[in-house]
């Protein structure tokens, strides 16, 4: 007698299943990938022209290979160091960086690539930066900040009071 039960799923080792999509959440526990597609080589700012010395190069490669360790979780939860550490990797909205970066961004058209998303930003030392966005995983380089040319600090300010003004913005 044949069973006249509905199959409702494939048998094992089936090269037709479906594939599940993953949830935003679980987003954030993914390892990045890092893409180096969209480098600008071609911004006349020297100080954030991604052309990069050999040594330049080593400390990217070792960098992405020490972030590729972390989840995006971990890596926006690293602090630098002392009492009142603050984030060391971060979004950063593209209307706060400096006019010269948003127009590298517009004139290369990768606004329109990047949307209405934020870049992110690497601190990869005392001043330097590594500036991209992220599309889900991965992480794609625009910029190697060697001296807060893409978004200045405040120094003329005392650093309560930029902590002041953040927690406002909150």
């Amino acid at each position: 007698m044949q069973d006249k039960r509905a199959k409702t799923r494939d048998p094992k080792g089936s090269a037709e299943r479906p594939k599940a999509t993953l949830p935003k959440a679980i987003d954030r526990q993914a390892h990045p990938f890092f893409c180096f597609k969209h480098v600008d080589k071609s911004t006349k700012q020297k100080n954030y022209r991604f052309v990069l010395s050999e040594p330049e190069a080593k400390e990217v490669l070792d960098f992405a290979c020490l972030m590729a360790q972390h989840s995006w979780t971990e890596i926006e939860q690293m602090t630098t160091g002392g009492r009142n550490g603050h984030r060391k990797h971060h979004e950063q909205l593209i209307e706060e960086i400096e006019r010269p970066p948003r127009q590298d961004l517009e004139r290369r058209e990768l606004d329109r690539t990047i949307g209405d998303e934020p870049l992110f930003r690497f601190r990869l030392g005392n001043k330097k930066r590594l500036w991209g966005f992220r599309k889900g995983q991965v992480f794609h380089a625009i910029w190697l900040d060697r001296n807060h040319g893409v978004y200045k600090l405040d120094d003329e300010k005392p650093v309560r009071a930029r902590k002041k003004r953040r927690q406002k913005r909150k």
